[in-house]
């Protein structure tokens, strides 16, 4: 296939290898600029650029062999794709399922051949679909279902592209989702606790293996895949390396997840890991009994008395009783937990990336296609949230001015008519450096003085305070002891002179993550005209961006 290359933001560039001449000189390749369609989304777009690549080293390379049977119909290719491409190309549970979705397509497109396929036609089998029968429930065929028939489809006649059997694919784009996208079912924060209160009531098989899921948002065969050799009990890590399948009428398929992202490390909390560590227990003294001897680090954590791992079936059977039985939602599965886990995440500020990471999502894409509605609703409770915390700011006697590149004469005048109109108690301006003078000076340093002198002037003529923030330079990142000294104010020493009153801040956990005086911030008075020097301890709550005392929460 040629290569793709990316040239624009919407151009592509397809390179065809033609080889040495006689001499065994390279060959200039041949080149070729394709635009896709716009409005396509980034898996399209790489599926639309393959077919494309295709194509076009065919086109390049006219290569002669057996002659293209154009007259065959869908029904003899996919007996030739079943046998030829299929066994080589997909995994043996894709396959299967392949196959089911096969029996629905062939009865309605089986006679057409392959040239004569559109999408007016693929259309109008889609819709026929929607009307069909489940052969399971006795109802109509789920949205879903459809979607699976047209992938199973596409993918079928993509490989009749690459084969050469047609030009294009007609399946592309053929398939549009009918009705609007339903959410995905959660559970509220009730109805977890609810259901950590029956699963609590259940063995500790079903107690361990539920939990997981709700607690990492792993799928149901990845649960099933775990090992013991996965957990880092020192670290309280597990590491997701394998996927649990069964088909109907078919053997137990162990695999490796579909994508790399698939492969993935989530955390345990302490109470999991004490949990996991009563079923290891539990698990070793059932082998005993069964007097299979001891349980090994590549033992299954679900397995079955032969050895095997236990099936999904098996626990999605054992949650809907838990949920009849509790009077919980009926519209809950197995797979609603790691729904339930994700829509946690979010609703706790968790950025998209981080959960696509943690769920073994490939692309931060899916995550948002899927969780869009979660998504959604936090930014609403964020905006709700904020519009609540502004409406006592707005009646505050507060005044913001954020202009840039404020002078201290507009600043003074500023001041004055805020006097005057509202009266004025304080000032605060964040920061010094990002001032400028309306003097001019030889360098940085005396511009920085001159500012300093007008902001203590200002505050004399106006009789009020003037807090200042300034930067530091690198002194203190440099010392053994982090500690900021007035030494380290940068730019001027005027500030250190002006000053009625110099206070730091400083951290140590910043620069120490194992030290003890964690969450701890040190105000430093290095500076004081009307009281003494020292400091004082106030604890740091990083999230909320907020100080507090720590007398108080400890009485608390």
């Amino acid at each position: 296939m040629a290569s793709i290359r990316k040239r624009g933001e919407n151009s592509y560039l397809l390179v065809v290898s033609r080889g040495y001449d006689y001499q065994g000189n390279r060959l200039k390749p041949a080149q070729k600029t394709v635009h896709p369609p716009k409005g396509l989304t980034a898996k399209q777009t790489e599926k639309w650029l393959n077919e494309q690549a295709v194509l076009y080293e065919r086109e390049v390379k006219h290569t002669p062999g057996e002659p293209v049977d154009r007259s065959i119909t869908l029904a003899k290719y996919i007996d030739v794709w079943l046998e030829q491409v299929a066994p080589k190309k997909l995994a043996a549970s894709t396959l299967v399922r392949d196959k089911q979705d096969i029996r629905r397509i062939l009865p309605a497109l089986g006679h057409y051949k392959l040239v004569e396929l559109n999408k007016d036609i693929l259309r109008a089998f889609y819709d026929a679909m929607r009307s069909e029968q489940n052969w399971k429930t006795g109802g109509l065929l789920a949205e879903k279902t459809v979607g699976g028939i047209h992938s199973c489809l596409c993918g079928i006649l993509s490989d009749a592209v690459e084969a050469g059997y047609i030009t294009h694919n007609p399946a592309w784009r053929a398939y549009r989702k009918k009705g609007a996208p339903q959410e995905r079912p959660v559970a509220d924060e009730e109805t977890v606790q609810r259901l950590i209160t029956a699963l609590e009531g259940q063995s500790l098989k079903y107690e361990v293996y539920f939990k997981l899921i709700l607690a990492t948002g792993m799928r149901r065969g990845e649960a099933c895949g775990l090992r013991w050799s996965d957990i880092d009990w020192r670290q309280r890590a597990l590491h997701i390396r394998r996927n649990v399948v069964k088909m109907s009428g078919q053997p137990i398929l162990v695999k490796e997840p579909k994508t790399r992202a698939g492969v993935r490390v989530v955390y345990l909390s302490k109470e999991l890991c004490k949990l996991l560590r009563v079923w290891q227990k539990e698990s070793v003294w059932e082998k005993e009994q069964r007097g299979e001897g001891g349980l090994e680090e590549e033992h299954y954590l679900f397995r079955q008395p032969g050895g095997d791992s236990r099936v999904p079936g098996t626990f999605t059977f054992r949650f809907k009783k838990i949920l009849r039985e509790g009077n919980l939602p009926d519209n809950l599965n197995v797979h609603s937990l790691r729904h339930t886990n994700a829509s946690m995440l979010i609703a706790q500020g968790v950025d998209v990336r981080t959960v696509a990471g943690l769920l073994g999502h490939a692309q931060p894409s899916t995550t948002l296609d899927i969780y869009s509605h979660a998504f959604d609703k936090n930014k609403k409770l964020a905006q709700q949230k904020l519009a609540e915390a502004m409406g006592p700011i707005a009646q505050s006697p507060i005044y913001f001015d954020d202009t840039a590149s404020i002078t201290i004469p507009e600043i003074r005048s500023r001041c004055r008519r805020m006097q005057m109109e509202h009266g004025l108690d304080l000032v605060l301006i964040d920061y010094l450096q990002l001032m400028t003078s309306p003097n001019r000076n030889e360098s940085r340093q005396n511009e920085v003085s001159d500012l300093s002198r007008q902001l203590k002037l200002m505050a004399l003529e106006l009789k009020i305070p003037i807090v200042v923030g300034s930067q530091l330079s690198r002194g203190a990142a440099q010392r053994q002891d982090h500690r900021p000294m007035l030494s380290d104010l940068r730019d001027s020493g005027a500030i250190e002179q002006d000053a009625d009153t110099v206070m730091f801040l400083h951290r140590e956990d910043y620069y120490n993550p194992e030290t003890e005086d964690k969450n701890i911030a040190e105000v430093i008075i290095q500076k004081q005209r009307n009281g003494p020097l020292g400091t004082v301890r106030l604890g740091w709550e990083a999230r909320y961006t907020r100080f507090f005392n720590i007398a108080d929460q400890q009485e608390s």
